[in-house]
């Protein structure tokens, strides 16, 4: 390997809480505690020229990237020769998956937690703030399930 290949880095540490972007958190391999925003689009690998550099061998030199389309998020392997996976299941050739609050990411021997609160998010619990009327969500049930004899309620 060349020294373009694999690059040190001094980990950032986490942002300041009242930035609303969505980040991507390190949390475990060489560039642990470096947190990036994500803006329209997040190149990460292990060359300097990524937006997340994660400098491993086993990480590719351009491993996946993350976009932003119609204010959704997802993750793309760029071909990547270890993977890519996202709560466990791998991303399959160039196949695409949004992302959601708390999903993991592991990109060769890098483990990622991928954040967007959003304002239904608890900033102090990290929880989600939507409530239920669970006597409305129960007649909502009900009305569906009506039409299904079989099935008892």
């Amino acid at each position: 390997m060349t020294d373009d290949t694999i690059t040190r880095i001094e980990p950032r540490r986490f942002r300041d809480e009242s930035d609303p972007r969505p980040q991507v958190v390190v949390i475990e391999g060489e560039a642990r505690g470096q947190v990036v925003m994500v803006d329209s689009e997040l190149r990460i690998g292990r060359r300097p020229d990524n937006q997340l550099v994660l400098p491993s061998p086993a990480v590719s030199k351009y491993h996946a990237r993350i976009t932003m389309e119609g204010g959704r998020l997802s993750i793309v392997d760029l071909g990547s020769t270890n993977g890519s996976m996202v709560n466990g299941v791998s991303l399959e050739g160039h196949a695409s998956r949004d992302l959601y609050h708390g999903d993991t990411l592991v990109l060769g021997d890098h483990t990622l937690i991928f954040r967007n609160e959003g304002t239904f998010t608890d900033k102090k619990t990290g929880m989600s703030t939507i409530a239920f009327d669970m006597s409305k969500v129960r007649e909502e049930v009900d009305l569906l399930l009506e039409g299904y004899p079989d099935l008892d309620t």
